[in-house]
């Protein structure tokens, strides 16, 4: 008999133990709070908070410096266009000094077709100049500005352009008034 009690007291015990635990278990379940929810992307919703308010305060700097960056426009635009108004009014200046200073047709003296210069008779010896003076600048001309940048002397530049020494000076010369 005394096994059979200590057999039943054996069994009693690891009832209490199985019990025991599965009480344990129970009130662990019931105390600890529940692991949190994962949001999108594997964040936990206290970090999809923080995100949410990190990208709402980007959103906002980002409407401001757009903001800044219209209005900075807006006041370049109001200076071009002042410019191109100003603009505007010296070309229109400018074309009417062109047509002021540009003689008519019908002013327009006789050219004589072989010598630059027109010389009418009179009591002192007048000298009147065509009407494309000063003379523009000819490709011949320019090959004589480019020649004379490099360096070169006025007697190898007349040698080269096949002209006198003193024609080159005078283009030169004229070169210099521009």
């Amino acid at each position: 008999m005394m096994q059979s009690i200590e057999i039943l007291l054996i069994l009693a015990g690891a009832l209490l133990l199985v019990l025991s635990v599965y009480l344990e278990r129970k009130h662990r379940a019931e105390t600890t709070p529940p692991p949190p929810k994962q949001a999108a992307f594997g964040l936990t919703a206290d970090n999809a908070l923080k995100l949410q308010a990190s990208l709402t305060e980007l959103l906002r700097e980002l409407q401001t410096l757009g903001q800044d960056v219209a209005v900075d426009l807006e006041g370049k635009l109001g200076e071009l266009k002042e410019l191109l108004h100003l603009a505007d009014k010296k070309l229109e200046e400018l074309s009417e000094a062109e047509d002021k200073c540009a003689p008519r047709q019908s002013e327009q003296p006789q050219k004589d077709k072989q010598t630059p210069l027109a010389m009418k008779p009179g009591p002192e010896l007048q000298i009147t100049v065509e009407d494309d003076y000063p003379p523009q600048p000819t490709n011949r001309y320019r090959e004589i500005y480019r020649m004379a940048d490099e360096g070169l002397s006025i007697d190898e530049i007349a040698r080269r352009a096949q002209l006198g020494k003193g024609e080159i000076q005078l283009i030169l010369s004229l070169r210099k008034k521009d």
